[in-house]
């Protein structure tokens, strides 16, 4: 070996114990960052599970309420009896429609 090998070599085996002391603690850092990234990731998709999944149903399920004044239902009333009103003479007017084609083909029928 040459000279500047074996001074290598001496300065390595001298500070051997410094080196794996280093090399451990690098190992040890990088797998505490893995487990708090791991943790980090598995946090939030239980997280964001629990709020898609539960919280939704908790909110989907609180029936919905109006509140209307007097003059609001008393309006909608008006309204919906103006429109049975509407539909019922409109049936009865059809109803006497197909009484009169009907006693119009009696009456052909009966010469």
């Amino acid at each position: 070996m040459s000279q500047a090998k074996v001074d290598k070599y001496k300065k390595d085996k001298a500070n051997r114990k410094k080196i794996i002391a280093k090399q451990k603690r690098v190992a040890a850092l990088q797998k505490f960052a893995f487990a708090i990234v791991s943790l980090a990731l598995v946090a939030f998709i239980v997280v964001s599970a629990y709020f898609k999944w539960f919280k939704e149903d908790k909110v989907s399920t609180e029936p919905v309420t109006y509140a209307l004044s007097e003059e609001e239902v008393s309006s909608v009333w008006t309204a919906y009896a103006d429109a049975e009103e509407e539909t019922s003479s409109e049936a009865t007017s059809s109803d006497k429609a197909e009484s009169d084609d009907s006693t119009e083909e009696e009456t052909t029928s009966a010469k």
